[in-house]
């Protein structure tokens, strides 16, 4: 073996040392911590460098050429490495230099129901989105005192789309569904479910509860009239007609959020859990460019919507009010060439140290049958 190659298998052996030991401290560190790290100038030219040697290995060792499953994998290799680069700030700023093109990596969208947004905070903004007096949304920064100023739509660190992401509904399912929580003096209580208008349900001698109304999110309209009204917030309540032994009746609106009832107490307590543990979450987008909606998807976690060279992701919601979604929007620039790198790395190392050993061993048996 010639000193170049020699020196050239010893310098890649000790560079993929070094990527397996970033990827196990990166895994301790955290995503954000470890973006940061792999991003940092000394890390970028040992991504180039690595890259490099595994280039030049094709071409340094024939053997590589001959071997599919070793070529595969080294391939696939470079190719992960490439994609990552292309996809990383720095490869977002050469896109922006080389190819003109504008592309925030990534970011978070905050969008109240029907509402449509098309701005995007980028993680090191330090900004947040709120809602004035006439439910427009608005981004702020807290000042010195920690007091919220509001941020002009011009303002340099907001990054906008080139089109808009409309929220219809955002929704939550729960493990548990439901349940209206009943008390009687000192005596055991009930747990009512489901909580469906129309449900009755006897309580043992002590009377009938009958459940007459569910809201999502209950208001009194302008007329004084009880109303479930969509859009922003959220105050879940339900109202209970009880029906006495004695022949005499009771009804009253019993809130999630608010301790006490609205009408005579009696000798019942209520209490209304309108939601258990969140099992996953929802939201019904719409994408719309040049004034026409030109896609629609629910995406829930793990489930993204595609759009425009971005993934939008479920990453949170309001937690009291249920009234917007927040997104991830992260940029897809350098998906494809690691998708394919990753395959590619898989499929050399089952060929290499499977399929290969296998077809050869049977090759043997072959040759031994037939005494060659």
């Amino acid at each position: 073996m010639s000193r170049l190659r020699r020196a050239a298998m010893v310098l890649s052996l000790a560079l993929i040392l070094v990527w397996f030991a970033l990827s196990v401290y990166g895994a301790f560190l955290g995503a954000a911590e470890a973006r940061a790290l792999v991003n940092r100038v000394p890390l970028v030219v040992y991504w180039i460098v690595l890259a490099a040697m595994l280039a030049a290995g094709v071409l340094l060792f024939p053997r590589l050429r001959r071997r599919p499953g070793l070529l595969a994998i080294h391939v696939g290799a470079v190719l992960v490495i490439l994609g990552g680069m292309w996809g990383s700030e720095a490869g977002h700023r050469l896109q922006e230099r080389l190819l003109g093109r504008d592309k925030l990596r990534m970011g978070q969208m905050v969008i109240y129901e029907s509402l449509t947004e098309n701005r995007v905070l980028p993680e090191t903004a330090g900004l947040g989105y709120a809602l004035d007096p006439n439910d427009n949304a608005v981004i702020y920064e807290l000042d010195a005192a920690r007091r919220p100023v509001l941020v002009a739509d011009d303002d340099p660190r907001i990054f906008r789309l080139p089109f808009s992401v409309r929220l219809i509904d955002f929704r939550i399912e729960f493990y548990e569904p439901p349940r209206l929580l009943v008390d009687h003096g000192d005596e055991p209580g009930w747990s009512i479910q489901p909580v469906e208008p129309g449900m009755q349900y006897d309580l043992d001698g002590h009377g009938t509860l009958t459940i007459l109304d569910v809201y999502r999110n209950l208001r009194v309209g302008a007329e004084g009239e009880v109303i479930d009204e969509a859009g922003p917030g959220w105050n879940p309540a339900v109202r209970v007609q009880i029906d006495l032994p004695d022949g005499t009746q009771q009804r009253r609106f019993v809130f999630a959020r608010f301790a006490g009832h609205h009408g005579e107490q009696g000798p019942f307590r209520f209490r209304y859990v309108a939601e258990g543990m969140p099992k996953d979450y929802f939201s019904d987008l719409e994408v719309v460019e040049d004034g026409r909606v030109v896609l629609a998807k629910t995406i829930e976690v793990n489930d993204p919507l595609h759009y425009g060279g971005y993934h939008f992701y479920q990453s949170d919601y309001d937690h009291e009010g249920h009234a917007y979604t927040v997104l991830m929007v992260a940029s897809d620039s350098g998906l494809i060439c690691v998708w394919i790198g990753y395959a590619l790395l898989a499929g050399g190392i089952i060929l290499h140290m499977w399929l290969s050993p296998l077809l050869a061993a049977r090759q043997k048996r072959s040759e031994a049958a037939h005494g060659t």
